[in-house]
């Protein structure tokens, strides 16, 4: 079993609910189990502008599959909550990212692990921190809070939501 770090991020729509729901399918593939989830942020957009603020989670869960197993588990939830990849970086209802697990390194055509981005997005490492500061990202060489201390990105970020206030909301059918 390894730990495993996900990034989540909305801003179509509610993106509160798109989250929540996120978290419901995930919470239920089997081969992971829920371990702790970070408080809700929102944020600036990076990369794209031209669009509406993010709110961004991350959560910890431990794995028993391969990582691209887990990457199609994620696409597939990504396409039923209606994700579509029409700009880089541009709006999308919901985005689920692998940004680490335990101590691998992962190399493929279609996942690249730890996220290649993880150290430059401020909207990923505060919310990572606040679940796992000391968690060693083993190919950077860093841990989650040093690599906060030294990231560059500068883009607003803001306290939305505990994690609680996420996870106890009735569920919408």
């Amino acid at each position: 079993m390894a730990r495993v770090f996900l990034g989540l991020g909305s801003n179509v729509g509610d993106r509160l609910w798109y989250l929540r729901q996120a978290v419901d399918f995930i919470v239920n593939i089997p081969g992971l189990t829920f371990v702790n989830i970070s408080p809700v942020y929102e944020t600036e957009p990076v990369g794209y502008s031209e669009q509406a603020d993010f709110l961004n989670v991350v959560a910890e869960l431990n794995l028993k599959m391969a990582p691209e197993n887990l990457l199609s588990e994620l696409q597939e939830i990504e396409r039923a909550l209606g994700r579509e990849r029409e700009i880089r970086w541009g709006p999308r209802t919901i985005d689920i990212d692998i940004l680490a697990i335990d101590a691998l390194y992962y190399n493929s055509p279609r996942l690249r692990v730890p996220h290649p981005e993880l150290a430059n997005r401020l909207f990923v490492l505060q919310p990572f921190d606040d679940i796992a500061a000391d968690y060693p990202v083993f190919a950077l060489g860093k841990t989650v809070h040093r690599l906060l201390e030294m990231t560059t990105d500068r883009s607003k970020i803001k306290y939305y939501l505990s994690s609680q206030t996420l996870l106890n909301q009735p569920k919408e059918v």
